[in-house]
């Protein structure tokens, strides 16, 4: 299950080991964005929130800015409690 964008607060965290869901609620085109790939063209320092203000549909019809993306992890990650209770 995804976890909202706000569980991460930079693209360094948990190393760049996570996938971005990003859906637009303009159209409803779903991609996944990779870390690296967001860092080679802002920097791994930048917070989350400023990029994902600056993401795009990627979709060549509707290229809007109105974009909602979640973080998934293909891998439980070093540190992460499975029950926080």
């Amino acid at each position: 299950m995804p976890l909202p964008a706000a569980s991460i607060s930079r693209l360094s965290d948990h190393f760049g080991q996570y996938t971005l869901c990003v859906t637009c609620l303009s159209c409803g085109h779903t991609g996944e964005r990779l870390p690296a790939d967001l860092a080679r063209r802002y920097g791994w320092d930048r917070p989350l929130v400023w990029i994902l203000e600056r993401l795009r549909c990627s979709n060549p019809k509707c290229r809007k800015r109105n974009c909602k993306a979640e973080v998934a992890f293909d891998d439980k990650p070093r540190g992460w409690v499975k029950n926080p209770a």
